[in-house]
């Protein structure tokens, strides 16, 4: 059987025209290998406690699809350049989109570090073209929390996980303009692994997407306020003393606070 995951990771990938970020899947022990060859029906056996953002390029515009000559898939994701589970992913939206461009973003986000996620998707999707994004660092897969799409104020898709990952880029962008929860599996890939949406839902929705299809068709429309938000900690400012919390430190000393 499937091991259930534990905790999330997370790097970044940009296509030329859908943005993704992922973070929370991981193998979870012997029993969760699959060997896959081309051809093949597609395995399970992974855990979405890593995350990835990747990007890619869209070709023409579909009913409410991003209005974009290009596609472009974003990447920012838990999962270590030593693992498959970004590979599996770049896969799963070349095999339903062979044109799309895929940038990769970073994959160095934290396991299930859904704060430092949120941070790094919101500074960096600025400087992505316009198209989809799919990030995902998902602690929760397998839970009841909601997949999403959302479509931000300059005309963007964010695709990933109602968990607080999206909302910070999306208000860095113009707002949530409008937001889709993924419920149509006639565009994901069965059986879906209860660990693995990142490859068997995320990636499959970002690749269609970027093909032009209209969010409306993935499921139904959902309330901008009710998605899910995390605060930021603020700094304590005394009178001899500023105390802040550290976000993240990148690889050369950087601290984010």
């Amino acid at each position: 059987g499937e091991a259930r995951h534990t905790g999330d990771a997370g790097f970044f990938l940009s296509c030329s025209a859908v943005g993704a970020v992922t973070a929370g899947e991981e193998r979870m022990g012997a029993d969760a290998v699959t060997d896959f060859h081309v051809g093949d029906p597609w395995p399970n056996g992974r855990d979405d406690a890593h995350g990835f953002v990747t990007g890619h390029k869209r070709h023409g515009r579909g009913a409410e699809g991003v209005n974009n000559s290009q596609v472009r898939v974003a990447d920012a994701a838990g999962f270590d350049v030593e693992d498959d589970f970004a590979g599996t992913c770049h896969g799963v939206i070349k095999r339903i989109a062979p044109e799309v461009d895929v940038i990769d973003i970073t994959h160095g986000i934290q396991p299930t570090s859904i704060l430092q996620g949120s941070v790094v998707l919101a500074s960096t999707l600025p400087y992505m073209p316009v198209g989809v994004h799919l990030a995902i660092v998902d602690p929760d897969v397998g839970t009841p929390r909601r997949a999403l799409v959302v479509r931000t104020g300059d005309d963007r898709l964010l695709v990933g996980p109602d968990n607080g990952l999206l909302v910070p880029a999306a208000e860095r962008l113009g707002g949530v303009a409008a937001a889709n929860e993924i419920t149509n599996r006639d565009f994901a890939l069965e059986p879906i692994a209860p660990t693995f949406h990142g490859r068997d839902i995320f990636s499959p929705a970002a690749a269609h997407l970027a093909l032009g299809l209209d969010p409306a068709a993935l499921g139904g429309a959902v309330e901008p306020d009710s998605l899910v938000r995390h605060a930021y900690p603020q700094p304590e400012i005394g009178t001899r003393r500023i105390r802040a919390t550290c976000l993240y430190v990148d690889r050369f000393g950087n601290i984010q606070l």
